[in-house]
């Protein structure tokens, strides 16, 4: 490889960096909602459901009543995947109200308590 062909390359790689880095700046940040500020309990009780994100990507997820303890990480400015140990997997929106609506189109809501 020429000395032109590797200055690209490695221009490309500051591009790429660069841009990566930006974005995850501003969804951090987007809309106002810092990680210490979604941190909480959120509860549907409707379909008693509930979840309780902590700090350091833990959580303890409720459903009828029953605690699992869960992962959770940020999946773009308003958006969080919750991770079970079993595999699954489950996606919610933060909404303008700051409530969560599940991702999957059921239209369940956890209200931030």
């Amino acid at each position: 490889m020429n000395c032109a062909a590797k200055g690209l390359v490695l221009g490309l790689v500051f591009v790429i960096l660069g841009c990566s880095g930006g974005e995850s700046g501003s969804a951090s940040n987007s809309e106002g909602r810092t990680e210490k500020s979604i941190l909480g309990y959120y509860e549907n009780t409707v379909d008693e459901i509930g979840v309780e994100l902590k700090a350091d990507g833990k959580a303890t997820m409720f459903v009828d009543g029953e605690p699992a303890e869960v992962t959770w990480e940020r999946d773009g400015a308003d958006r969080i995947m919750i991770y079970g140990a079993d595999g699954w997997r489950i996606a919610y929106k933060f909404n303008s109200d700051g409530n969560l609506s599940d991702d999957m189109g059921y239209g369940s809501i956890l209200r931030k308590q």
